[in-house]
């Protein structure tokens, strides 16, 4: 999601949680920004993603911050969890 107009730069859904899964959403959130002017955020509910130093660093490497939503307190992702919870 572009923060600044909230428009939904690129969304992928899965059944299951892969590398695959996150490699499709960075090849369609590269949507011809500079690198400089555009950061993904990839945003994760609880799972064990988070976790994975595969996970983190194919993230990482493309330019991408990771977020995840933590029980009872996700002020730091607050837009992205309000907006799937409508």
């Amino acid at each position: 999601m572009d923060l600044f107009d909230r428009c939904i730069v690129a969304h992928t859904v899965s059944p299951s949680p892969s590398i695959e899964f996150i490699a499709k959403f960075i090849d369609k959130s590269d949507c011809g920004l500079c690198a400089e002017a555009w950061v993904g955020d990839a945003h994760l509910y609880q799972g064990f993603q988070y976790q994975q130093s595969t996970w983190r660093t194919l993230i990482h490497d493309n330019g991408g911050v990771q977020s995840v939503s933590r029980k009872a307190n996700c002020d730091d992702n607050a837009v992205m969890v309000n907006l799937s919870d409508t």
